[in-house]
């Protein structure tokens, strides 16, 4: 018992240890300030740091990780700390059945003596089921901090960086059961940058008007 439990425990210590280095170094400080200077919207935000950033997080550490690291990022940003740890776990829903590198596939699964085949033939079948409750998940989400009128007028943004983790995670789980979260949310979490540096699909407040002309005025 004491040799199967060395996995995910060695993966919670690694997840607490990055999570009080992040703290102690003031990391969380710096990404905090870092998100700021790419949008203003707190629609984008959460979609950032909640959805995209917990999503790869997930397929790296898994075990709550998302949770633990993005909620407190999250938090300094000014969000209420007990709806924010509400969002981050059920946005964790999606990529949950291969975090930690498919600890919960590989792992989970181990005892059933199961052939690589038919664990990859479980995995897209999880992965098909999670692409399609990602369309209700992160707006269900998002409901616990934002307003239905934001969700709605930040909707495609959302859709958009939804999409842009679903779908290469999709696509990596039809040949591989270990990384499609972690893949997915790195291309996800790079996407969503893009697309919220550019405020596509995100509603125009006058702070972000305001930055945009800034900008205009110095070129």
């Amino acid at each position: 018992g004491s040799l199967s439990a060395i996995t995910p425990i060695s993966i919670i210590a690694g997840a607490i240890l990055m999570n009080r280095m992040m703290c102690l170094s003031g990391a969380e400080n710096t990404i905090s300030r870092w998100l700021e200077g790419i949008s203003r919207n707190k629609v984008a935000q959460l979609m950032i740091i909640g959805w995209a950033f917990a999503f790869m997080i997930e397929g790296a550490s898994g075990f709550g990780t998302p949770a633990a690291i993005a909620a407190p990022i999250l938090v300094g940003l000014g969000f209420p700390p007990l709806q924010v740890a509400m969002l981050a776990l059920v946005m964790n829903s999606v990529p949950v059945s291969f975090g930690a590198v498919g600890t919960p596939t590989w792992f989970g699964f181990s005892g059933l003596g199961l052939s690589d085949s038919q664990l990859l033939d479980i995995g897209q079948q999880t992965a098909m089921i999670h692409f399609v409750a990602a369309f209700i998940i992160p707006v269900l989400a998002l409901r616990f901090v934002a307003s239905w009128t934001d969700i709605r007028r930040n909707y495609i943004f959302i859709l958009l960086s939804t999409l842009s983790c679903t779908v290469p995670y999709f696509l990596f789980a039809q040949w591989n059961y270990e990384f499609p979260a972690l893949v997915g949310g790195a291309i996800g979490l790079t996407i969503s940058i893009g697309l919220a540096k550019l405020n596509i699909g995100l509603l125009q407040t006058a702070a972000t008007r305001d930055d945009i002309a800034t900008q205009t005025n110095v070129s």
